[in-house]
């Protein structure tokens, strides 16, 4: 299992080196490893768990938003085994953000006409 992880971890991140699409690859890989393994009899769900957290921690090295993109990717992609996904995958943030708030600008400031003048008080008779 260790090899199927590095083998996905490998394939994510040196995709993202060559500037091709990671969550393809990423899916591709999975789907690959999976596939492998059903054919040899393995632990489908054991590999599937170790291939599909090795992905995700692999795209999490490139950024934000590449591991929002694989993680929704392998989502799909193993649809079977979406419970042992969603207790792998890691749970999106509400303070992390994929795209930084926009700072609010300055309001100008609004011209105002200049203060009518006051008048001296009236001095009372006595």
């Amino acid at each position: 299992m260790k090899v199927a992880g590095d083998t996905v971890s490998a394939a994510v991140k040196g995709s993202a080196e060559v500037g091709a699409d990671v969550a393809t690859v990423a899916r591709r890989a999975v789907d690959g490893v999976i596939e492998a393994t059903k054919e040899i009899g393995g632990n489908v769900e054991k590999v599937t768990t170790t291939v599909v957290v090795e992905a995700v921690n692999a795209a999490g090295t490139v950024g934000q938003t590449t591991t929002r993109a694989v993680t929704d990717v392998l989502l799909g992609a193993v649809g079977g085994t979406k419970e042992v996904l969603n207790a792998v995958l890691p749970k999106p943030s509400r303070v992390e953000s994929v795209q930084p708030t926009p700072e609010k600008a300055p309001e100008p400031a609004e011209e105002k006409a200049p203060a009518k003048p006051k008048a001296p008080p009236k001095k009372e008779k006595v």
